[in-house]
C-alpha cells in the first residue's frame, strides 16, 4: 500500500524534520509517498519516485531513493540491520512527531494519521485503549480527566451528562420563573402599601366637611377630657368611615401641588432670520426672528407646512440652522452644550410601556437630576410633578400598549410630558403638548406648564388650534405661515388688535386661535382689499410698528425678493447632477474652496459649544450610576411583565434543544490537520483539534450557551433602554 496525494498527505503533511535544518526534508524533492509496509512502528517512511524498483529499503543511497528506518535481518550474518536510506543513517530524523500514531508495518494497510480519539498514543508506534476513567480526544498522547457534567463512560470519549445537565437547567429555570412571579406580587404589594399610606396621609390632611365634620364634633364633646392623642384617633377613625374612597380621589383630583422650585439657570433666546435647508426637502423656514423670554410660556402656532415643529427643533438644539444667528442670554451660543437643562416633549409618546407610570419619572428624574440632589429631594420632585400633572390616581398602572391594555392615550400624554418636567428644565419645548387632550384636561396641562413658567422656566409650546381659555394662558404668540415666515410674534392678548387693524377683525363669540388659523391659511378675505393674499401678511409683518426689527415698506418687499432668489438657487443646487458630484469628489477648484468654506463654518459651530460663558454647570449621575439605574429599570420591566419573560426563556431553551438534533451524526466540527501541528506538543491544541459531534462538544461550552440565552432573554436588548416611540 503507498500513501501518497490521494490520502492528503503531502511533501510538509506529516513534515520531517532534519536534524540539522528546521525546514522539512523533503524540500528539494518533489514528494515522498508513504510506504508502512516498509516502515518500523513510530516512523515516517517514503520515496520520492513512483516507480517501485527505485522505492525499497537499503543503505545504499545510490540505489533507491526512500528514506526511512525499517528494520530487518541479514540472511546472511543473521544480524538486525536498521536501513535508514536517504536519511544518512540518521534515526531521528524520520520519527513521527508526537500526536501523531504511525504503525508501519505493525498495520501495512494503515497511513499515518494522528492518534484516533478513544486512544492513547504515548508512543507514536503505538496506540491502546485510553484508561476507562479518563478520556483520549484526537491527537492524545496522555489521558484527560473527566471533570464535572463531562462523563468518560469507559470508551475513552466525552459524553454530555445530558440528565444532569436538564436537572441544572430545569432548576435554573424554576429559579428564575419563581423570582419573576414572586417579584412581580412583591411589586404589586408594595405599590398596595404605598397607596394606602398615601391615601391614610390624605385623609389626615383633608379638612373634614359635612357628615364626617358633625361626627368629629360630637366625638370631641364626648372625649373633651380625654388625652389629644386620644381624641384625635377618634375623630380620625370615625371620619374615615364617613368619607368614601370616591370622596377621596375626587377630592385629590382637585388638589394639585404648586411647582415651586427654581431652574439652574435662566435661559433668554434671540433668534433672528432663522433659516433651514434640507436637502431634496427645499426650504423649510425663512427669516424667522424674534425671541423667547424665561418666565414666559410662548405658543407657536400656524397651519399645517408652517415649520412650527421644525422652529422647536431648532430653538431645542436638535437640528442644525443653515442661516440666521441665536443668542442665549444675550452671546451666540449653541443649545447643545446647555441640553442637560433642556426638556423636550415629542409628538409621539416615549416610554417603557411594560413599566408603570410612576416608574417611568422616577427613572427619568433620578438619570437627570443633578447628582448632587438627594434621593429624598429627587423623590419630592416626582411627587410635585405627578401632583401638579393630576396623574397620582394612574401613578401604579402600566402604560400598556396594543397586547397589553393600560392607561388612555390622553393619561399617556400627561405622562410624556412629566418625564421632562420631572428634570427641572430651563428651557422646555413641548411639541403638541394637548393633542388627543380633551379640552378640560388640556387646561389642566397648561395650567400646570405655566406654573412652571412662573418659576423662571422658559416653555414654548407648538399648538393646534386650542380653546379660548387655554389661549388665554400663553404670554407671547408667534404666529408662522406657510412656508416658514413670520406673520405676527408678540403678546397673546395683542395679536387679536394687530389683525384688526390690518383688516382681520374677529367676530363675536369666534374663537380668535381658530379664526386666525383660517386667516393664515388664506380662507378668509381681507375686509377692505380683494387683492390682499396670505402671503401679503408677511410684509405686512415686517412693516408693522409691533414689529421691533420693522423696516420700510421697500426693504420688505426687496427681503421677499431675496428670500425668492435664495429659494431658487436653493433648488437649483439641489438639481446638481451625478456627474457633478462625482467631478466633485475628484477635486474641482471650487467645489474644494467649499470645502474649505465648510471646515471654517465647522470650527466656528464648534468655538461656540465651547464658549465657557454659558455651559451648564448641572452634572448627572456618571457612567456606573446611569448603568446600575438601567439595570434596574430592566428587571422592574421583565417583573412587570413576567409572563412575557418566561415564554422567552422557554423558547429559547427549546430552540436550543432542537438544534442539534437536526445535525446529522456523521457531522464533525473539525475538519481536516490544521497547519503547523508538528510544532506544538501541546495537549491544548490537541484538546480543540478533536474531530467531534455536537452532541460531544465541551461541556462547559454547552452550559455556557444554555446560561447566555437565559441571561439574553432576561436582559434582551429592548429592556436595555430601547423606548418605543
Amino acid at each position: 500500500m503507498t500513501c501518497g496525494p490521494s490520502d492528503d498527505f503531502d511533501c510538509d503533511t506529516p513534515t520531517p524534520r532534519s536534524a540539522f535544518n528546521d525546514g522539512p526534508l523533503c524540500n528539494p524533492l518533489a514528494q515522498y509517498l508513504y510506504e508502512p509496509a516498509n516502515c518500523d512502528p513510530g516512523y515516517w517512511c517514503g520515496c520520492s519516485s513512483t516507480n517501485p524498483e527505485e522505492c525499497f529499503p537499503t543503505n545504499d543511497t545510490d540505489l533507491t531513493k526512500w528514506g526511512g528506518r525499517f528494520t530487518t535481518m541479514n540472511l546472511d550474518t543473521n544480524e538486525t540491520m536498521i536501513l535508514v536510506g536517504l536519511f544518512n543513517e540518521s534515526t531521528e530524523v524520520s520519527k513521527c512527531p508526537t500526536m501523531y500514531y504511525c504503525p508501519g508495518k505493525n498495520e501495512p494497510l494503515r497511513c499515518v494519521d494522528l492518534c484516533p480519539p478513544g486512544m492513547l498514543c504515548e508512543d507514536p508506534g503505538m496506540s491502546v485503549d485510553c484508561p476507562k476513567d479518563r478520556y483520549c480526544p484526537v491527537a492524545s498522547f496522555f489521558p484527560q480527566k473527566c471533570t464535572g457534567l463531562e462523563d468518560c463512560g469507559g470508551t475513552g470519549l466525552r459524553r454530555f451528562k445530558i440528565g444532569a445537565a436538564t436537572g441544572i437547567i430545569l432548576f435554573s429555570l424554576a429559579i428564575s420563573i419563581g423570582y419573576l412571579y414572586g417579584g412581580s406580587a412583591w411589586l404589586r404589594k408594595k405599590a398596595k402599601r404605598e397607596q394606602a399610606k398615601r391615601e391614610s396621609t390624605d385623609v389626615l390632611k383633608t379638612p373634614l366637611t359635612g357628615d364626617a365634620a358633625e361626627v368629629g364634633t360630637k366625638k370631641e364633646e364626648k372625649f373633651d377630657d380625654e388625652g389629644e392623642g386620644q381624641l384625635h384617633s377618634a375623630v380620625v377613625d370615625e371620619a374615615s368611615v364617613s368619607v368614601t374612597r370616591s370622596q377621596y380621589s375626587e377630592n385629590t383630583l382637585k388638589r394639585t401641588k404648586s411647582i415651586t422650585k427654581k431652574p439652574d439657570m435662566e435661559i433668554d433666546i434671540d433668534f433672528e432670520s432663522l433659516r433651514l435647508t434640507i436637502p431634496g426637502a427645499g426650504t423649510i423656514m425663512r427669516g424667522v426672528s424674534g425671541s423667547l423670554n424665561h418666565g414666559c410660556i410662548t405658543a407657536i402656532m400656524g397651519p399645517s407646512g408652517a415649520g412650527k415643529t421644525t422652529f422647536l427643533s431648532i430653538i431645542s438644539g436638535k437640528v442644525d440652522r443653515t442661516g440666521g444667528t441665536l443668542k442665549v442670554n444675550g452671546v451666540e451660543k449653541e443649545l447643545t452644550s446647555l441640553r442637560r437643562v433642556i426638556g423636550f416633549v415629542p409628538q409621539e409618546d416615549v416610554m417603557l410601556r411594560e413599566l408603570t407610570v410612576e416608574d417611568n419619572i422616577r427613572h427619568s428624574a433620578l438619570m437627570r437630576l443633578p447628582r448632587a440632589w438627594p434621593l429624598e429631594k429627587k423623590l419630592e420632585q416626582v411627587e410635585e410633578i405627578i401632583e401638579s400633572l393630576e396623574i397620582g390616581h394612574i401613578r401604579d398602572s402600566v402604560v400598556g400598549d396594543e397586547k397589553r391594555r393600560g392607561i388612555s392615550g390622553g393619561q399617556r400624554k400627561r405622562v410624556n410630558i412629566a418625564l421632562e418636567m420631572v428634570m427641572k428644565p430651563s428651557l422646555l419645548c413641548l411639541d403638541e403638548p394637548t393633542s388627543g387632550l380633551d379640552s378640560t384636561t388640556a387646561q389642566q396641562v397648561l395650567l400646570a406648564l405655566k406654573e412652571m413658567a412662573g418659576t423662571g422656566v422658559n416653555v414654548v409650546a407648538v399648538l393646534h388650534q386650542p380653546k379660548y381659555e387655554i389661549f388665554k394662558l400663553f404670554d407671547q404668540v408667534l404666529l408662522l405661515g406657510k412656508g416658514g415666515m413670520t406673520v405676527y410674534h408678540g403678546p397673546a392678548d395683542g395679536m387679536t388688535e394687530y389683525f384688526e387693524k390690518r383688516g382681520f377683525p374677529c367676530p363675536e363669540r369666534e374663537n380668535p386661535a381658530d379664526y386666525y388659523m383660517d386667516v393664515l391659511s388664506g380662507i378668509i378675505p381681507h375686509a377692505t382689499d380683494p387683492d390682499f393674499d396670505k402671503e401679503s401678511l408677511f410684509e405686512t409683518w415686517m412693516c408693522a410698528e409691533e414689529n421691533p426689527a420693522a423696516v420700510t415698506e421697500e426693504e420688505a418687499k426687496e427681503q421677499m425678493k431675496k428670500n425668492k432668489e435664495a429659494d431658487l438657487a436653493e433648488n437649483k443646487k439641489e438639481k446638481v447632477s451625478k456627474g457633478d458630484r462625482v467631478r466633485a469628489i475628484f477635486g474641482c477648484e471650487k467645489h474644494f474652496f467649499a470645502l474649505l468654506e465648510y471646515c471654517a463654518d465647522l470650527k466656528r459651530h464648534i468655538g461656540r459649544e465651547f464658549n465657557s460663558e454659558l455651559r451648564t454647570t448641572r452634572e448627572t449621575p456618571g457612567f456606573f450610576k446611569q448603568t446600575q439605574l438601567l439595570l434596574k429599570r430592566a428587571m422592574i420591566q421583565r417583573l412587570r411583565n413576567p409572563t412575557g419573560t418566561v415564554i422567552n426563556i422557554v423558547l429559547m431553551i427549546v430552540a436550543g434543544s432542537i438544534i442539534p438534533g437536526l445535525v446529522g451524526d456523521n457531522v464533525t466540527l473539525y475538519v481536516g490537520i490544521p497547519n503547523n501541528t508538528t510544532e506544538s506538543t501541546s495537549a491544548q491544541e490537541a484538546y480543540f483539534r478533536q474531530n467531534v459531534n455536537p452532541v460531544d462538544a465541551i461541556p462547559t461550552l454547552l452550559n455556557s450557551i444554555y446560561f447566555f440565552l437565559l441571561i439574553v432573554s432576561c436582559l434582551s436588548v429592548t429592556v436595555l433602554g430601547s423606548e418605543r416611540t
